[in-house]
């Protein structure tokens, strides 16, 4: 049995296990949810495992059994690509379920809800586009390449805007839901949240 047919212990098995813990919290601590929810929140933990399994592959790839190759030499693995996919594919699915969760906390408005979708599905498109840039090249030191850069910058600045309107939405919609009197006279409170 040769050294490479073994794969490593997960490399990020604390946080393999605080997901698979709150994922278990959360299927038992709402078993009344919608079931497209539940199916979602598994898809979600689903990807989020093979991601893990994806980069210790890499990682045990490149530390392991490429280690004394120069990095001008290391070779660009099918793993290491398949993982910045399935990246790109989990934050869509994750902004795009918080954007249903606020489509329903809203009372079913949509304004917010779109402008996230919209943000994530321009991230994601950018971000695919990225990952196809990088299954052309072949040898590892030439991936991130000066036109994958800035699709990479324009991608995650998207993405932030998309989390940022996501947060203060939540924190909006929470708010007005949990204090009561947020409708009157003190709007203050509301005002600092947004300029927040």
């Amino acid at each position: 049995m040769s050294s490479e047919s073994t794969l490593p212990p997960s490399t990020n098995t604390p946080n393999e296990l605080i997901r698979t813990l709150g994922t278990y919290i959360y299927y038992t601590r709402f078993p009344h949810d919608k079931k497209d929810i539940k199916y979602t929140v598994g898809v979600l933990w689903a990807v989020d495992t093979a991601i893990t399994t994806l980069i210790s592959h890499t990682i045990y790839r490149y530390l392991i059994t490429d280690f004394m190759l120069p990095f001008s030499q290391l070779v660009t693995t099918s793993t290491f690509v398949a993982e910045e996919a399935l990246s790109v594919f989990l934050a869509l699915l994750i902004q795009c379920l918080y954007a249903f969760r606020l489509f329903t906390l809203s009372g079913r408005r949509s304004d917010i809800p779109t402008a996230i979708i919209l943000l994530a599905l321009a991230a994601f498109a950018l971000n695919f586009a990225s990952v196809a840039k990088m299954t052309n090249q072949m040898m590892f030191s030439q991936v991130v390449s000066q036109s994958v850069k800035l699709i990479k910058s324009l991608c995650w600045g998207l993405s932030v805007g998309a989390d940022l309107l996501i947060t203060l939405s939540n924190f909006w919609y929470f708010a007005r839901l949990r204090t009561p009197g947020w409708r009157g006279r003190r709007g203050g409170l509301r005002k600092s949240l947004y300029t927040a």
